[in-house]
């Protein structure tokens, strides 16, 4: 019986540098069921608290007026905008950066020492549960950047997977003064890479991808600037990608709904 997928986003964070154009990366733990060992930008499934009314008054206006004529796919405007909070959400429980500001415009200013403790209680109290993210926000009376969070492409993990995720990737730009930390859990590593590090790597198997994060590469190395790939992604047209697998003789191949194949691909699962 095929597997319904969950409701997912992703984050595929930029920022610039001497060598070019950079995306943060994350590992997953190879102990873990799904993509086992791979890179990966941070990101997970929507949770139910993601779509809480109350975050509206935390989300900027326009993407609360945006956010179902964007996802139009989604059940309600409700499930719609909570892509963009699991967005935020994940991105702060996996590497620690906050996409949010203070209702006046202003970054969120986590250079001294007081205040990465105090985030860091928060982020830990949330990966143990011990809190909500809605909670978070509220006592920090954080608005969050979800207005940066550009709509960049549409994945559906493949029928064959046990495991599955209707995933949305999102692209905007990495925040001043904040540095990505990985949980050390369900992610072993980080690092910032460009995109032809990334493929470079894939090719020479140093570096697991899977396609949908193979493909985002491949289109991140067309564009020079953080503003170019924004600029990019919202003109984009977005259509859902469902590709197909086969397993040939340990070999796994994937192709992609225009007829274009890949192989040599890392497991999808861990059996």
């Amino acid at each position: 019986m095929t597997v319904k997928p969950r409701d997912a986003s992703t984050v595929i964070l930029l920022r610039e540098s001497a060598g070019g154009l950079k995306t943060l990366m994350v590992k997953r733990n190879r102990r873990l069921s799904f993509i086992p060992g791979a890179y990966v930008f941070p990101g997970g499934a929507i949770d139910d608290a993601d779509t809480d009314p109350a975050f509206g008054k935390h989300l900027p206006e326009s993407v609360r007026e945006q956010a179902w004529k964007t996802l139009p796919d989604m059940p309600d405007s409700g499930r719609a905008l909570g892509a963009w909070v699991a967005a935020v959400r994940e991105t702060f429980e996996e590497v620690g950066i906050l996409l949010a500001r203070s209702f006046d415009g202003g970054p969120l200013e986590l250079s001294s020492q007081d205040t990465a403790t105090r985030y860091d209680a928060h982020r830990a109290r949330l990966l143990n549960k011990e809190t909500t993210f809605l909670d978070i926000v509220r006592e920090e009376n954080l608005l969050l950047s979800a207005d940066e969070l550009v709509y960049f492409s549409h994945w559906v993990t493949p029928a064959i997977s046990p495991i599955r995720y209707d995933v949305r990737f999102f692209i905007a730009p990495a925040p001043e003064g904040q540095k990505p930390r990985c949980d050390g859990s369900e992610l072993t590593e980080q690092c910032w890479v460009t995109p032809d590090e990334a493929m470079d790597g894939f090719h020479n198997g140093r570096f697991e991808m899977v396609l949908p994060t193979l493909i985002t590469m491949e289109e991140l190395a067309n564009f020079h600037s953080v503003g170019e790939a924004v600029r990019a992604a919202r003109e984009k047209n977005i259509e859902t990608i469902l590709t197909s697998i086969k397993n040939i003789s340990g070999r796994i191949t994937e192709t992609m709904p225009d007829g274009r194949t890949v192989e040599n691909l890392p497991p999808l699962f861990r059996r």
